[in-house]
């Protein structure tokens, strides 16, 4: 059974490394069932979105699956989008198709990486940039 622990945390390894490393990156980072307060006044920040697809995948010892990682970056309401479309080709050129990173105890494959169309969230407060990574893991059965 893939454990969907270890792949968000692989995920959230390299991109903290990314964003990290990006002078101009958004600080502030919303996990996945964590609590969090925007920041405040206003600011660009990720938020971390993770939907895990068909384990239906096998083959040999490995039992595969599917899923889909993104990533959406919030830019304040009215401000410009440049900054977060930076953001978003950043992110693109660190999760490249074919890629396969590992966080020691499976590997993932990025099958596709694509930047999805913006629009504003349900309460009209943030515009948001959504990047995501269709990707394939596999593990010991």
């Amino acid at each position: 059974m893939i454990d969907h622990n270890l792949v968000k945390k692989a995920f959230r390894v390299k991109l903290n490394a990314k964003l990290d490393a990006l002078t101009f990156s958004a600080t502030a980072r919303a996990w996945e069932n964590v609590g969090f307060t925007p920041p405040d006044p206003p600011a660009v920040h990720t938020r971390e979105r993770y939907f895990p697809g068909d384990q239906s995948l096998q083959g040999w010892d490995l039992m595969g699956m599917v899923g889909i990682y993104m990533i959406e970056i919030a830019i304040p309401k009215g401000e410009s989008t440049e900054g977060g479309e930076l953001l978003a080709k950043n992110l693109l050129e660190e999760f490249l198709p074919g890629e396969s990173f590992s966080n020691g105890a499976m590997e993932i494959v990025v099958d596709r990486s694509e930047r999805l169309t913006g629009g504003l969230d349900p309460e009209g407060m943030w515009y948001i940039l959504p990047v995501q990574f269709t990707f394939r893991t596999y593990d010991s059965k």
